[in-house]
């Protein structure tokens, strides 16, 4: 908010009052205004404010970033600070994706200093957001919301991570007719980390489909090339799964689901 002299008298001085809502800011903070005036010298000025700000509460980092492999201990520290002289307590964690994070607080200083360690509990490729409210004890500040981000990966990545094949008709150039074609479908498998992987076996209904295995990359990646069988799908929706058993012991089988409309 600015509030100032609209018009100034030639040698005389005028003032320039800014005020900066710190709602929602803690430490360092630095903002512009910039002035304009009929000056034909200087007709834009520029004014910089800057200052610390110390909130009733200082909780830094304001937000956590859980991102790595599943079979990784991902975890995040979130520090809680009291700038009030009267004792802070905090009641018992409430989040938002209990099947997803685990969080403990910690007292670091009785009624000044915790910390938050916030922990992925995800066990599959994953990505999600929610916050983490702690209440306070003070009536200026009764909630501390503490917002999560995850990004989860396996330690095999694959995608897609479902296949479905819808049928569409084209023309058969030897007799002109217009004929049910299922495109075949590939899936893409690569090791997150390390330089090792195998694919032992493959497991699915081998009326309805035809799987082949081409190795991209040596021990890295690998392409599923998957066709169905048109002439033995039944009416409908059919439903199967392909389970691919590899030499990752942290993941020795992926269920990718496989779904065909024949109509």
């Amino acid at each position: 908010m600015a509030r100032y002299d609209r018009a100034i008298l030639p040698g005389r001085e005028g003032n320039i009052s800014l005020t900066l809502n710190t709602t929602g800011y803690q430490g360092k903070v630095q903002k512009s205004a910039v002035v304009y005036s009929n000056d034909p010298d200087q007709p834009q000025t520029t004014l910089l404010i800057s200052g610390l700000v110390n909130p009733s509460v200082a909780i830094e980092p304001p937000a956590v970033l859980l991102e790595g492999v599943v079979s990784e201990d991902i975890r995040r520290t979130v520090t809680i600070r009291s700038n009030e002289p009267q004792a802070l307590t905090l009641d018992p964690v409430q989040g938002t994706d209990a099947d997803k994070v685990a969080y403990e607080l910690k007292t670091i200083e009785e009624g000044r200093e915790y910390q938050l360690v916030i922990r992925n509990i995800s066990k599959q490729q994953d990505r999600y957001a929610g916050f983490i409210t702690l209440k306070t004890n003070y009536a200026h500040k009764p909630e501390l919301k503490i917002g999560y981000m995850g990004a989860i990966k396996t330690k095999i990545d694959y995608n897609p991570q479902k296949l479905t094949f819808t049928p569409f008709k084209k023309t058969n150039p030897d007799t002109g007719a217009r004929e049910t074609y299922f495109p075949s479908r590939t899936i893409h498998l690569s090791l997150v980390d390390g330089m090792n992987l195998t694919i032992e076996k493959l497991e699915f209904n081998r009326n309805y489909f035809e799987i082949d295995t081409v190795e991209t990359v040596a021990k890295i990646q690998y392409q599923l090339n998957v066709r169905v069988k048109p002439e033995a799908l039944p009416t409908g929706w059919l439903r199967e799964e392909l389970k691919v058993y590899t030499n990752i012991e942290a993941e020795p089988v992926l269920s990718i689901p496989l779904e065909v409309l024949k109509k």
